[in-house]
């Protein structure tokens, strides 16, 4: 398995997929949001509020384009963003995406999800990273 980190908060990303323009995404490996990720700026800042226009207009394409990898890699109805920084001060966003009509609690943010908290197997992980990677490398515009 592999992992990144920042060098200077050490907020990390298991199971990284590519590079983007402003940011590296990376699988979070939870089963119950299967092809869930996070888009992790590549330099170090504590508040999205920090950001000057350029990377924020670039961080939020970057996001935009592992959304739309994301759902064509998993077939996902949505794919939804959250933006935090409660737990992790490094600026980072969670890609979840959704599957109401196979969820059981398809209104629940993942932090509230009744369902346990599970990890995909390995080929799954390895699926989605490369389903996600070749779509981004095909899409790069």
């Amino acid at each position: 398995m592999e992992f990144t980190e920042c060098d200077v908060c050490g907020f990390g990303l298991w199971n990284p997929i590519a590079s983007l323009s402003r940011s590296t995404i990376g699988l979070y490996n939870d089963a119950r949001f299967p092809g869930r990720c996070i888009v992790s700026l590549d330099i170090h800042k504590d508040n999205f509020e920090e950001l000057d226009e350029e990377t924020t207009a670039l961080f939020m394409e970057d996001i935009q384009k592992a959304m739309r990898a994301i759902k064509s890699a998993t077939g996902a109805d949505r794919v939804n963003m959250a933006i935090l920084g409660n737990a992790e001060s490094h600026v980072h966003a969670h890609l979840i995406p959704r599957y109401p009509d196979s969820e059981e609690f398809p209104k629940s943010s993942p932090w509230n999800d009744k369902r346990e908290r599970a990890q995909l197997d390995a080929a799954s992980v390895d699926l989605l990273r490369a389903s996600i990677r070749l779509y981004l490398l095909s899409n790069l515009s």
